[in-house]
């Protein structure tokens, strides 16, 4: 029911495994921050009962992406685009076709390996996994939020890295979502000079906003600004500048 390589060194499983038909949870995880990342085989389809899986990765393989989607019972899922290969649209269509079957799906953290802009595709997605909790995003998804984001009445957490996001954005989305608690933001999730949470965000829920500006000799945005009224249940904030030797 559970195999778990976390920390083991290994760079791929056997094709066979996909043998293991009553496999309940496949985890790559590495709790000492290492993380291996497996390549999705042919034949997924018959590990129906998989609940979780973790560190996977998808390659030019229509066949493969369009089977993910039979995982019916699948509630972890943490997966990566291997845009260093994928040179076939159709494999992005079919994905986004699957991610929209997973209506089990609790928790997504969905990044490219190749700091593409190969995410935009997730604006794509005919309906987003309804009952998701947890979802992260790492990787350029082409300057606004997924307009879907704004029917995920459950989500509890988000985080966005390298994004790229511009206006508005990510607040004037995230704003309208009733059980949304935290948000994390790193590296360059913005482009413009000014980020502002303006009074009419006025959060339900939010209780936690971390924010981690990108890194780079000129780091955006350099203004930050909460206006009175935009997050009213606010508890914890976080501004992580890292190795900053600018004021801000």
């Amino acid at each position: 029911q559970t195999l778990d390589v976390g920390n083991t060194k290994l760079s791929e499983l056997p094709e066979t495994v996909t043998n293991l038909e009553k496999l309940d949870r496949l985890s790559f995880y590495s709790k000492n921050g290492w993380s291996i990342m497996w390549k999705l085989p042919r034949g997924l389809r018959k590990m129906k009962m998989l609940r979780l899986l973790s560190n996977a990765v998808l390659g030019n393989d229509v066949e493969v992406a369009r089977e993910v989607g039979e995982l019916e019972h699948l509630q972890e899922l943490t997966i990566y685009i291997d845009s260093y290969t994928i040179d076939n649209e159709e494999v992005l269509k079919e994905f986004a076709e699957s991610m929209s079957k997973m209506s089990s799906l609790r928790s997504l953290n969905l990044g490219d390996l190749g700091w593409t802009r190969i995410l935009k595709f997730v604006h794509s997605l005919p309906t987003p996994p309804r009952l998701l909790r947890y979802l992260r995003m790492t990787g350029e998804i082409g300057g606004v939020l997924p307009h879907w984001i704004g029917s995920l009445t459950y989500l509890v957490e988000i985080v966005l890295c390298w994004a790229l996001l511009a206006d508005d954005e990510p607040f004037g989305v995230l704003c309208k979502l009733p059980n949304l608690k935290s948000i994390s933001l790193d590296g360059k999730y913005y482009t413009g000079d000014k980020m502002v949470a303006r009074t009419e965000h006025n959060f339900p829920a939010l209780v936690e906003l971390y924010m981690a500006p990108n890194r780079s000799d000129d780091p955006l945005p350099r203004v930050f600004q909460i206006e009175e009224g935009a997050m009213p249940k606010l508890e914890t904030l976080t501004f992580d500048f890292y190795v900053y030797e600018k004021s801000i």
